[in-house]
């Protein structure tokens, strides 16, 4: 099996009926799909029968679901990961959906080796598109210092998870985050970039709201200490602060500002050789 989608819900139903029938409306079906409920309260675990009995038998068959509580968006991701069979990984949480029913087969018409599979999301906020991401040229520390991947178009191999280790559950908001810092900039995974848009992700998230920006930042922090990459950061942001510096010396000079005092000082030692 190619691809395991994996779902993660809570109190969600009607961003997961959407992000279900995305799924199950694919014209490529060589995947599976997993469903992970927090033990909603809502009407989740209705929406999930309901959208398996009007599936067809064969698609229905490739759906397995569990509700019951768990301790966090990546313990539930995690459990996931468990019971994935797919080669390639993609979490596409409740609310997330695919962006018309062909985008799996157009990235998998081919075959990949590489350990993620870098596609483009489109982000949303009310039905509106605010941006589209857009995965980096080089993936470096610099870019992973500011910016992350979007796990909704991003494909995962399965065994990168085997041989790097789950999401960091202590994490509420950055697992995903940490865990490609861990795969690709400390591991060295390799990766492909592919110029289609895979998802669409409301940025109603979590991690999309003003208040929790402090905490993000603190948890950043805290996976930089407890790992090597604390080595990297403080040259990187001496190296940051240098091409701050020689930009703006850079943008006086083109617009003359040292010029003149400079060529003042040359003709006065012109005139004092004289």
């Amino acid at each position: 099996m190619q691809l395991s989608i994996i779902t993660i819900n809570r109190n969600n139903e009607v961003g997961l009926r959407k992000t279900m029938r995305s799924v199950l409306s694919q014209n490529w079906v060589d995947f599976e799909y997993i469903i992970i409920d927090g033990a909603s309260t809502d009407k989740s675990v209705d929406v999930i029968q309901e959208e398996i009995n009007t599936a067809s038998k064969s698609l229905a068959a490739k759906i397995q679901f569990c509700s019951e509580t768990d301790t966090g968006v990546f313990n539930a991701m995690n459990k996931g990961i468990v019971k994935a069979q797919g080669d390639y990984l993609l979490f596409l949480n409740s609310g997330d959906f695919l962006v018309d029913n062909q985008v799996l087969s157009a990235v998998f018409n081919e075959d990949h080796n590489a350990d993620i599979l870098s596609c483009k999301c489109r982000v949303t906020k009310n039905s509106q598109l605010i941006f589209i991401t857009t995965p980096p040229i080089n993936y470096t520390f610099g870019f992973f210092y500011s910016n992350s991947l979007a796990h909704q178009a991003t494909f995962i191999k399965e065994s990168l998870f085997d041989e790097y280790g789950y999401y960091r559950e202590d994490l509420k908001f950055m697992g995903d985050w940490e865990f490609f810092l861990r795969t690709i900039i400390l591991g060295n995974a390799t990766t492909k970039n592919m110029d289609i848009i895979v998802s669409d992700y409301n940025v109603d998230g979590i991690s999309s709201i003003d208040e929790n920006q402090e905490a993000i930042t603190n948890e950043k922090q805290m996976v930089y200490q407890q790992s090597v990459l604390r080595n990297f950061l403080a040259d990187y942001k001496f190296f940051e602060s240098q091409k701050k510096e020689y930009k703006i010396i850079s943008w006086a000079w083109n617009r003359s500002l040292f010029r003149w005092p400079i060529k003042c000082i040359y003709s006065t030692i012109k005139l004092i050789k004289k």
